[in-house]
């Protein structure tokens, strides 16, 4: 499953930039967890925050953090802090 939340607007003079919080929960399939006990746990949980920054009608600017708790539902992996950068440029 995964849910989360958008908030756009939140600062006066970025009225289309978005902040989102998302998390989500993955199931390993029970078939290869049983194959690779105790090497695997049943599930994998990440929880994101974002932001969009719309520099420009054409250019948009993502920084975006992850929390990963048991990467690939494995217990001999750490959990993995993330950070990444997405730019877009959108052709009208």
């Amino acid at each position: 499953y995964s849910y989360g939340v958008n908030v756009t607007g939140i600062f006066p003079k970025h009225k289309a930039d978005v902040l989102g919080f998302g998390t989500s929960n993955t199931f390993v399939n029970r078939d290869i967890a049983d194959l690779t006990a105790p090497l695997s746990h049943s599930q994998e949980n990440i929880y994101e925050l974002y932001y969009l920054l719309n520099l420009n009608d054409h250019i948009v600017f993502t920084p975006d953090l992850q929390y990963i708790v048991s990467p690939g539902g494995s217990p001999i992996i750490n959990n993995a802090f993330v950070g990444i950068v997405r730019m877009m440029i959108k052709f009208n």
